[in-house]
């Protein structure tokens, strides 16, 4: 039997992505991960932040920096603030 050049033999259809490849609210299956994965890196971000303060304002007996909270939490907003505007 021969092959016609319409046939092709383990090509790839070039026909447009069908609707099962698009399930997340009409938007491609990769954006659950990239949602996933933004979502976790804020989390962490904002985590951090918030223990860093903690350690900051720790007294020095129980192993944190001994810094009054106010100022531990201004160090970490100055902080915060100069990695979104780098």
């Amino acid at each position: 039997m021969a092959l016609t050049s319409d046939e092709h033999l383990g090509s790839p259809s070039d026909s447009p992505p069908t609707e099962g490849d698009r399930w997340f609210f009409g938007h491609p299956r990769g954006l659950v991960t990239l949602f996933s994965v933004e979502m976790w890196e804020r989390f962490s971000w904002y985590a951090l932040q918030a223990l860093l303060v903690l350690y900051l304002s720790d007294t020095a007996a129980h192993g944190g920096l001994g810094m009054e909270q106010g100022e531990a939490a201004s160090l970490v907003s100055a902080y915060g603030t100069l990695v979104y505007l780098l």
